[in-house]
């Protein structure tokens, strides 16, 4: 993370992943070029026994192709996006999806052979909206660009939740959450897709989303319920942040989660 080159693709200074359980991008055939190539970028695994997540930063500018790139190679199912843009006068995020309302653009071509194209739009649970986006991703190699697979994912963008704070609205978190759930499960035996959360660090907010899915898996199994004297705040916290640094930053996004 702090390697000449790699350092310039975290936003924030302080917030980066460990070594042991970071993603790792992988190099493709035209970039065979060790001194142009490298894996790095800001995110980190936290996995469970029921859904893998991937806490990572808010993409910036540099850095929205190996963002997308690491959709495709995990074959992600999800992006939640926690954070708007800009929050009051301090930029948070950076716009990586096309938005036709604001560009006149449904497609973007991302470079390395990968495009990417808005083909779905909505707003779910009108007294506090989240945007429901439907993202195609193309990817062509060879000489001609003759040879291509395309993959979907779905983007889930709650603005609500500001920084440094809990969700105003908590039951849209939990019903996002679900959502996740539902749109990461896959058919026959293989395994749910792994989801990306994000807000503008991949920290507070993050890890808040991350440790409640936990919390409540617990509940739902009934695993909790046997060991009364158990925190399983305490618990999850204590999980995700032995996996990304920061993870769950405030006495508020503490008390959300109880």
């Amino acid at each position: 993370a702090l390697t000449p080159g790699n350092f310039e693709r975290n936003r924030y200074s302080d917030t980066m992943p460990y070594d042991f359980n970071r993603i790792q991008l992988k190099q493709t055939p035209w970039e065979n070029k060790p001194m142009r190539f490298s894996d790095y970028i800001n995110a980190s695994w936290i996995k469970m026994e029921h859904q893998d997540w991937i806490a990572t930063q808010a993409p910036i500018s540099t850095t929205i192709e190996h963002f997308w790139r690491m959709i495709w190679e995990e074959d992600v199912g999800v992006i939640v996006n926690l954070t708007r843009n800009v929050e009051g006068v301090k930029v948070k995020g950076t716009p990586y999806w096309p938005d036709p309302s604001s560009t006149g653009q449904t497609s973007w071509d991302l470079g390395q052979g990968m495009r990417i194209t808005l083909v779905a739009s909505r707003i779910l649970f009108p007294d506090d909206p989240v945007q429901h986006l439907t993202i195609q991703m193309t990817r062509t190699w060879g000489e001609g660009k003759e040879e291509g697979e395309e993959k979907r994912t779905e983007i889930l963008f709650y603005p609500g939740w500001k920084d440094g704070s809990a969700p105003s609205h908590p039951g849209t978190v939990l019903s996002m959450r679900d959502l996740v759930k539902e749109l990461c499960r896959r058919e026959g035996d293989r395994p749910q897709a792994p989801a990306v959360v994000h807000c503008s660090a991949g920290c507070g907010r993050t890890g808040a989303f991350i440790a409640l899915d936990l919390v409540l898996q617990e509940l739902d199994t009934g695993l909790g319920g046997d060991h009364p004297q158990r925190d399983l705040v305490v618990e999850a916290i204590h999980y995700c942040r032995q996996r990304r640094i920061q993870m769950v930053q405030t006495k508020r996004q503490i008390g959300f989660l109880y």
